[in-house]
């Protein structure tokens, strides 16, 4: 899963265009500055561990990882 981090990230637009990300039980919530900045959600649909992405609201984006979230390591975004 810490790969495909990686790719998250790269997916949104970069880490310089992620404001915050908090998480409840199944999803990473993202906060993004732009989301003309290069989001790909076709994208980040495809990736191994996401069982998909919803766009709640305007620069808020929910990459839903099932219980995956909990081995994510993202104390260096």
């Amino acid at each position: 899963m810490n790969e495909n981090i990686i790719e998250i990230i790269k997916y949104l637009g970069g880490a310089e265009n992620i404001i915050d990300i908090t998480n409840c039980m199944t999803r990473l919530r993202v906060t993004v500055k732009n989301e003309d900045e290069n989001i790909d959600v076709d994208k980040l649909k495809t990736l191994q561990d996401v069982l998909g992405v919803v766009h709640s609201r305007t620069n808020k984006y929910e990459i839903v990882l099932g219980n995956l979230w909990q081995t994510c390591n993202t104390s260096k975004i």
